[in-house]
């Protein structure tokens, strides 16, 4: 991370505000890799493999009752003195609407926020299946 973006990343954190970054510039608008900002001092670590495991577990399992959610992927945690920091991916039909598939991501979210209380945030970026091979035919 550049220095400009580490200083205004740092400042807006210190106001509560929530910092997002795109990875691998446009081609990361295209594949969805926009990830919360955080400064590098930042409290915490990553979790150990077996809580990852197990909440990657707890989410596909519960997308289930979320039919439009699949292959729950790319599951993040980090523990914070504030709770558990969660980040995931899962697919969806390109077909469906915006609105249709973050209602989806939200109420998934919320779902393992109530099964894990320790969870303090959960962030869920959604994929069209067959997202790679859209982009290459869309920069052709």
């Amino acid at each position: 991370m550049n220095a400009a973006v580490r200083a205004v990343t740092r400042g807006a954190l210190a106001h509560g505000w929530e910092v997002f970054g795109v990875r691998n510039g446009y081609a990361g608008l295209l594949e969805d890799r926009i990830e919360p900002l955080q400064a590098r001092r930042l409290r915490g670590r990553n979790a150990p493999e077996a809580r990852v495991a197990e909440l990657r577990a707890a989410l596909a399992e519960l997308a289930v009752d979320h039919p439009i959610l699949r292959n729950v992927h790319d599951v993040r945690v980090r523990e914070t003195p504030e709770g558990e920091l969660v980040v995931f991916h899962c697919t969806v039909d390109p077909l469906r609407t915006v609105m249709d598939v973050h209602q989806e991501v939200d109420a998934l979210e919320s779902d393992l926020r109530r099964r894990f209380p320790g969870v303090r945030r959960v962030i869920g970026h959604a994929e069209p299946r067959d997202h790679t091979r859209m982009t290459a035919q869309q920069t052709m």
